[in-house]
């Protein structure tokens, strides 16, 4: 078993993925596993979830919009119109493989996904502008949460300067990135507990003002993308969410109980949109 790396507090840019999951701390994807129970948390931990295509193709594209020379050098469009059913084709995708042995090898019509996202992603002036100008990408945080006692991290998709302000970007994709629609995602997936989790561990680390915008786009044609930053009230209602799971995290990490369902019959009302219809 690989140790546990110990690393003090601070903003570390650079940071390779496996080296970060070797950081003392709990992250955001895994406290989030707390808005169902403490045992979806503690199985999620014991029995993490495989790594997926999805994954892959949302690593890819990070690599593309925030980095793309290294896009370039470590990600290689799949080879086409070969029967890996068949001895040649076995024989044609081995050597290719062998060949590429050290980049991430995409399927061809996602690569050329991911080309046309970049491209659109280019041509919107405040996206540009947020992706082009001097920053930090792809950096780790590291930070103890003075409430909880406990050490926190983070990985950090962009950290740059612009207009005057420090602005933290967060990339994410979407199928409707109109706005009714976004705000359904930031509901959904706990954007802004994510959000509220990442600028109170960076203002731990050095306090100073800082500006969060979601970089969102579009999954499907033209891949639209737009930029939205996110309100006080939502940052607020964010900070709530994820100071109440890390509550939780730590009372039963000091317990060391993990309890799911409460027991007993439980009211059930439809929700309010259901009055609605």
């Amino acid at each position: 078993m690989a140790k546990e790396l110990k690393t003090e507090t601070g903003i570390f840019p650079g940071t390779k993925r496996a080296a970060y999951e070797l950081i003392s701390g709990i992250n955001f994807s895994s406290l989030k596993y707390l808005r169902k129970t403490p045992a979806h948390f503690r199985c999620a931990m014991t029995s993490p979830p495989e790594s997926t295509a999805a994954l892959h193709f949302g690593h890819c594209y990070h690599l593309a919009i925030l980095e793309p020379e290294r896009f370039k050098r470590e990600v290689v469009r799949g080879l086409e119109g070969i029967d890996r059913r068949t001895k040649v084709g076995k024989n044609q995708w081995a050597e290719f493989v062998a060949l590429n042995y050290d980049k991430e090898i995409m399927l061809p019509d996602e690569y050329d996904q991911i080309a046309e996202m970049q491209a659109a992603m280019m041509a919107h002036d405040t996206a540009r502008e947020l992706l082009t100008s001097k920053g930090i990408n792809e950096l780790a945080a590291v930070w103890n949460d003075e409430e909880s006692g406990e050490r926190c991290k983070g990985m950090i998709d962009r950290l740059t300067g612009l207009y005057g302000h420090t602005f933290v970007i967060d990339l994410k994709t979407t199928k409707d990135a109109a706005a009714w629609s976004f705000a359904r995602d930031v509901m959904a997936y706990s954007y802004a507990a994510q959000a509220s989790f990442y600028m109170d561990g960076l203002y731990a680390i050095a306090p100073a003002e800082r500006r969060w915008v979601h970089l969102v786009q579009e999954k499907q044609p033209p891949y639209l993308p737009i930029v939205y930053e996110l309100s006080e009230d939502a940052l607020a209602h964010g900070r709530k969410t994820y100071r109440e799971w890390l509550r939780v995290y730590a009372d039963c990490k000091a317990k060391n109980a993990w309890p799911g369902y409460a027991n007993g019959m439980h009211p059930l009302n439809l929700p309010k949109w259901a009055s609605q219809a």
